[in-house]
């Protein structure tokens, strides 16, 4: 991986998951179920998560 605009340091690794919505990012994140694992992952590494939906019609993709 290389950084071809900025000065950011390019991270140790990428995970991308898909998932069909926001919601369904939020409502994980947030389920008793992944609660223990989350917990763990916070933990044992420094991480950022980062969401953002592939849709051209979403807020952030409209035009100012």
């Amino acid at each position: 991986m290389e950084c071809v605009e900025g000065s950011a340091t390019p991270p140790d690794g990428i995970v991308v998951i898909r998932f069909p919505s926001m919601g369904d990012i939020k409502r994980f994140l947030e389920s008793p179920d992944y609660a223990p694992y989350r917990a763990a992952r916070i933990a044992a590494t420094e991480s950022n998560f980062f969401a953002f939906e592939n849709n051209p019609d979403a807020p952030h993709f409209a035009a100012a």
